[in-house]
């Protein structure tokens, strides 16, 4: 991960300026001081209909659904959707997991110079819009993971928020040493076990050599150390009820939580990839890829694992062939891009602190580009934030 730099211009809306106009008779301060008193003698006189005055409130179910899917309407103007009334609120409750769903990726990133906001950017209407968030100044965010942003200052002290629902916790400190330049580590989130409130946190750190995690009902920082090993952990991942992590001699392991160790799965048909720096891992409920693509040379290549007969598996198409890998530093997933007419079958790139989203075909050939800020500003971080994980957590089983 690349040290984060400070930089870049900040954004102002400017007031449409509004030409005044002469009004002959009456001075404007005294005709509006008799409208308010005339205002105020029929409020008294004539009891206000809450009901003829919020028409909006009784508006039929069928309505409010034709409202709910309008392409106009993006992650932002739903959530406020949600504010209107009771019976707006209800119907929010009711259809919110299903209009995520059908929304694309958004891309969510932190400008150099943000204190207290992180901005989303859609990319089928274009839309930008920003969601206020507490101590980003001077951190880093280490991982975006079902829904939230996981975050570490220079002290090392972690914590989780949700930007969507504003949900929050917070972990002791990883280590005693503090971050200054840089912070490399990498983060994944998700629920333990059936309790709502029991959760596990994993930071993997290549500077200290060790997987530490934190599951809620423990209370304490636990680790797995890869130091003196003849391989490190290079990324993980949630998937299919446990924490995957890939080695640096692509080997796949897997977190056990109760023994603190990570076990290595005896796989067959082991790949020779290109550069261990790119591979990534992929993953969505159903599959488990391990992408290993770079932008500078154009290379590609996808594998999954048959767990029936442990070995690796080439994949040459995707399984669905309504879905695209969307792959970034911070998160990636595999989405389905029918649902809101995006590219198929294909990756889309976005690189670390860049303001460009690349299209790639699955022989890593770049079919298209575009922009993420519409202005030039310099990026702290930047990754995938996928809405249909924003009020539902992946489980990891406690075996």
């Amino acid at each position: 991960m690349e040290a984060r730099v400070r930089g870049g211009v900040d954004r102002y809306h400017l007031r449409p300026q509004v030409q005044a106009l002469t009004i002959s008779g009456t001075p404007p301060k005294i005709e509006k001081k008799r409208m308010l008193e005339k205002l105020r003698k029929k409020q008294r006189t004539s009891p206000v209909n809450l009901a003829e005055s919020r028409p909006w409130a009784d508006l039929p179910k069928e309505l409010l659904e034709i409202f709910s899917k309008s392409n106009n309407l993006n992650v932002a103007d739903f959530l406020n959707f949600g504010k209107v009334c009771r019976s707006w609120r209800l119907f929010y409750s009711e259809t919110k997991n299903t209009f995520m769903a059908s929304k694309p990726p958004l891309v969510i990133y932190i400008p150099t110079r943000a204190k207290k906001s992180c901005y989303f950017y859609e990319i089928t209407s274009l839309d930008t819009f920003k969601t206020k968030l507490p101590s980003l100044a001077r951190n880093f965010c280490i991982g975006l993971s079902n829904g939230y942003l996981i975050m570490e200052d220079i002290l090392t002290n972690v914590w989780v928020i949700n930007p969507i629902t504003g949900h929050e916790l917070r972990y002791p400190r990883l280590f005693e040493a503090p971050n200054y330049l840089c912070c490399p580590d990498r983060a994944a989130f998700a629920s333990i076990g059936d309790a709502k409130d029991n959760f596990l946190l994993a930071v993997l750190s290549p500077v200290y050599h060790t997987l530490m995690f934190f599951v809620s009902r423990v209370n304490r920082w636990q680790e797995f150390s890869f130091k003196g090993k003849t391989w490190s952990i290079m990324d993980i991942v949630v998937f299919g009820g446990r924490i995957f992590c890939i080695t640096s001699e692509y080997q796949i392991g897997v977190l056990s939580v109760k023994t603190c160790e990570v076990i290595l799965l005896n796989l067959k048909g082991l790949p020779q990839l290109s550069d261990v720096q790119h591979v990534r891992f992929v993953a969505s409920k159903n599959q488990l890829l391990i992408v290993d693509f770079s932008l500078r040379t154009y290379h590609l290549e996808l594998y999954t694992i048959n767990f029936f007969k442990m070995e690796w598996v080439k994949v040459n198409h995707l399984r669905d062939e309504h879905e695209a890998i969307f792959l970034s530093e911070m998160s990636s997933r595999l989405n389905n891009t029918k649902k809101w007419g995006g590219e198929s079958n294909c990756l889309y790139y976005l690189p670390f602190m860049d303001n460009t989203c690349y299209i790639s075909s699955l022989k890593g050939e770049i079919m298209g580009h575009f922009p993420i800020v519409k202005q030039q500003v310099a990026l702290r971080m930047n990754g995938w934030y996928f809405p249909d994980q924003c009020f539902s957590i992946e489980n990891v089983r406690d075996e």
